[in-house]
């Protein structure tokens, strides 16, 4: 007990130092993409020119992740470069199959759309990966009679459901007028090469868009995107590289920086789990709950840092390996999802527990009542400040409402849930390692940067155990040694047991988001 006493401060100073080392040069954005690392961008713009044709220019902008599984497409030899031969049978087979998943239907049929040109460029992204912007530019004819008014329907079917902006923009021309239609007529993106600041964080998710056009200059007033807030530029973007992310592809590595990388890489595990999320909320009332004892809060923190050094391996070894049968994204998608779904479980048979020991714990306390009034109201006070003192200490004394020690199977599944989804930034810098030869370098980097993230989690949970233990001191005892603080005390573990199911779920509900 004194030997992890004694680790409480020194780990708690380990934590506040990895994040003042994380925090000494912070990155202006810790993603390199500004809608995140995973990203796949869509933006359609539908021309109308007057002239009887229909004019479709689609821009694909990929994030680091997904375009490091396409690259391994594209790369046909695999010597890490792409070649002018490699680019235009990439973008001969691209223009094909993009095109063919954009519907566009003219009084409900189909129209025929052509390739008229393809370009692809490759852009810096963060940790040494590259991001990909793809743009093919298609045509159709409209049918005879269009002058009089036609109704049309765009619908964009490829790539899913992955995160990233999705829009439909339609531009009349100076002969033509929309009628009608859901369909903005702006895009304020510059072609996915400059994103509005306040929308990164709830892009537009429109893959399909209808309107209405004819000959003549009267046009309606969709509703537009408001160009009045600041953009994010994408090659600005994309040369802002964190701190954790490029140190991967420093050259001349020496041992000093091979040093400051790992300790750069704990400070950002440590920051990143200060942020949102990351189950702190559930590691507090899981110890508390269950009279967690601080050897339990270390073992919740190697859980944690075992088991996300080893879902950002796995993540990174489907996104080289099984490219071409899993997507990164969806693989993320279920983690999250299998994340959330977890700790809900846990919650719930945590919450069936607890409720059979407060019943147990009450029938106990019915069947223990002395006949005498007199004898009984002496004793209520005893029962009640003894009661209080266990609850406190968690000391067992044969009662059957004294909650054990918290089992292994409820440490397992809180650390594993703690550290199942990975962190994208870990993520790409395994994936930059492993691009310029450097695998191992970016596997301890990636270790290191676990151990920054459960640091916090074990830290918080020492906290939570040694604070348990001082209320039990005789001066908060006395304080606590009240009908309505007994009562608190007693449906406290149940409690706890509630926030940890609805947190499970609200982690569930926002993976399906």
């Amino acid at each position: 007990m004194r030997t992890l006493k004694g680790l409480l401060p020194l780990l708690c100073g380990a934590v506040v130092a990895a994040v003042l080392i994380g925090a000494t040069q912070p990155p202006e954005r810790a993603e390199a993409h500004p809608l995140g690392n995973f990203s796949v961008n869509r933006l359609v713009i539908v021309d109308l020119d007057g002239q009887g044709l229909i004019t479709l220019r689609y821009v694909v902008d990929m994030a680091e992740i997904p375009t490091f599984q396409k690259l391994n497409e594209i790369d046909i030899n695999g010597d890490g470069f792409v070649s002018a031969t490699e680019e235009t049978a990439y973008l001969g087979a691209a223009a094909e199959e993009l095109i063919d998943g954009l519907v566009l239907e003219i009084d409900g049929l189909r129209l025929a759309l052509t390739a008229e040109a393809t370009e692809m460029e490759l852009l810096e992204g963060q940790g040494g990966l590259q991001t990909l912007r793809t743009v093919i530019d298609a045509r159709g004819a409209l049918p005879d009679g269009w002058q009089a008014g036609v109704a049309a329907t765009l619908r964009d079917e490829n790539y899913g459901g992955e995160p990233g902006w999705r829009q439909v923009v339609v531009r009349p021309g100076a002969e033509v007028g929309l009628t009608g239609g859901d369909a903005v007529t702006v895009d304020v993106t510059a072609e996915l090469t400059a994103y509005p600041e306040n929308l990164l964080k709830s892009p537009p998710r429109t893959s399909e868009a209808n309107f209405a056009f004819s000959a003549g200059s009267m046009t309606a007033a969709p509703a537009a995107i408001s160009q009045e807030a600041p953009t994010v530029s994408r090659d600005a973007a994309g040369k802002t590289l964190g701190r954790f992310a490029s140190i991967v592809s420093r050259e001349n590595v020496t041992p000093g920086l091979v040093l400051l990388g790992l300790l750069l890489a704990a400070g950002w595990g440590a920051m990143h789990a200060l942020g949102p999320g990351h189950g702190k909320t559930v590691v507090a009332a899981y110890l508390v709950g269950e009279h967690g004892r601080p050897r339990h809060a270390v073992y919740l923190g190697l859980i944690v840092t075992a088991t996300h050094t080893l879902s950002v391996f796995v993540l990174g070894a489907i996104a080289i390996f099984a490219a071409n049968v899993l997507s990164a994204d969806d693989v993320y998608y279920w983690l999250s999802l299998a994340s959330g779904v977890l700790v809900a479980l846990l919650g719930g048979c945590l919450l069936v527990t607890r409720l059979r020991r407060l019943r147990a714990r009450r029938h106990e306390a019915v069947a223990q009542q002395p006949d005498d009034h007199e004898h009984d109201h002496h004793s209520h006070g005893n029962h009640g400040h003894d009661h209080a003192h266990d609850i406190l200490h968690g000391d067992d004394h044969g009662h059957a409402h004294v909650p054990p020690a918290p089992g292994w199977r409820g440490l397992v599944a809180l650390g594993v849930s703690g550290g199942l989804v990975p962190c994208p930034t870990a993520l790409v810098v395994m994936l930059g390692a492993i691009a310029i030869d450097r695998t191992i370098y970016g596997m301890v980097l990636v270790t290191a940067f676990s151990v920054g993230l459960a640091g916090v989690l074990t830290a918080i949970g020492l906290l939570m155990v040694y604070g348990q233990h001082m209320l039990a001191g005789s001066r908060a005892r006395s304080l606590l040694d009240t009908k309505l603080a007994r009562g608190m005390m007693t449906v406290s573990p149940v409690l706890s047991a509630v926030a940890i199911l609805g947190l499970g779920l609200v982690l569930a509900s926002r993976a399906t988001l």
